[in-house]
């Protein structure tokens, strides 16, 4: 990652992403340059067939990211709707908020 940065001049498409996932994508597309607020929206909504906040692949990979249930224990965590700061502890939170 190249470091943080705000967006690229790409906007996110009106109506496309659900409302609930809009903020934090918004927010995860300022984190890293190479990682922009279209490209996350991308990938969750491919990964989670089409933002299905329920999405189980056939290897056990969980809600709009995929994760995987070790990964997410690790890695996961609950962060602030608002901020993106990080509140909770690695395995918190849930990979379908």
């Amino acid at each position: 990652c190249g470091g943080p940065v705000g967006e690229h001049g790409r906007a996110l498409a009106d109506g496309e992403i659900p409302e609930e996932l809009k903020k934090p994508i918004a927010l995860g597309g300022q984190v890293c340059r190479e990682v922009d607020s279209p490209l996350l929206a991308g990938l969750l909504y491919h990964e989670s067939d089409g933002f299905n906040p329920p999405a189980l692949s056939h290897a056990g990979a969980q809600g709009y990211p995929q994760a995987m249930p070790d990964t997410w224990a690790s890695r996961g965590a609950e962060t602030d709707k608002e901020t993106g700061e990080v509140t909770g502890p690695p395995g918190s939170g849930s990979p379908s908020d």
